[in-house]
Order: structure tokens, then C-alpha cells, then sequence
């Protein structure tokens, strides 16, 4: 069976708008601790400007995919890490449910994978 793939912007130099290209990558397969997020909404602020322009302090050096928060529904989790460990089970995380989340950098893609601790579930019916 062939890997799944995902679309995302990659900002491969600083620059314009005319640095951001999307890219197809294999869909990510969260790890322990974390659940792959299916994207519905990213916001764009200037925080994303100054990043992708590279003025941001504590910024990620290209390449890398902008959005510095996001809203979306989990579609995958990990594996749990153990009691007390940030495991996925602490974050009471279901497949399907609503969650926000503070990215920084990385929400402008079709999924992530985060940390669940970063995951806040957001109400049901909640419009993106």
C-alpha cells in the first residue's frame, strides 16, 4: 500500500509571499504523546509575516511551514507514553473531536501532529 500524502506550505528562504510554495509530503504518524490534527482553519497574522520574513526572535531557520495557530479535529493519536507522561489518555482525546491549538509555527498544512498537552478541545459545532 502506498504511503498517504499531505499537502503543506513550505517557506524554503525568507522573503515575500513569493517564498511560500506547497509542497506533498507522507501524512505524519504521531508518536508517543501526541495526535495527528486534521486541520480545518489556520489563522494568518503578522506573526506569520515577520516569521516568514525572518524577524521573528526564536523563529525556525527555512524550511519550515508557517501558521502560528490553527483549529481542527483529531484524526490519529499515538501511542500512550505512561502514567503521568503527557500521555494521550490524560488529554482525554477522541478521534473526531474538536481541538485549538497556539502551533507558533506549522499550521499552514492539511495535518500536524502536536503534543496532546497543546491540544485544547474546543466545544462541539464550534464553526472554524
Amino acid at each position: 500500500m502506498a504511503p498517504m500524502k499531505y499537502r503543506h506550505v513550505v517557506v524554503r528562504r525568507t522573503g515575500g509571499p513569493e517564498v511560500m510554495r506547497v509542497e506533498e509530503d507522507e501524512l505524519p504518524i504521531p508518536g508517543p504523546g501526541q495526535a495527528r490534527v486534521k486541520i480545518l482553519a489556520a489563522d494568518v497574522s503578522f506573526s506569520d509575516v515577520n516569521v516568514r520574513r525572518g524577524r521573528y526572535p526564536g523563529a525556525p531557520q527555512p524550511p519550515f511551514t508557517p501558521g502560528y495557530a490553527m483549529f481542527g479535529v483529531v484524526d490519529q493519536v499515538g501511542p500512550a507514553t505512561g502514567a503521568g507522561t503527557g500521555r494521550v489518555e490524560d488529554a482525554r482525546l477522541e478521534i473526531g473531536q474538536p481541538v485549538a491549538a497556539l502551533t507558533f509555527y506549522g499550521s499552514y498544512s492539511q495535518y500536524l501532529c502536536l503534543p496532546a498537552q497543546q491540544l485544547v478541545p474546543a466545544p462541539e459545532g464550534l464553526d472554524p
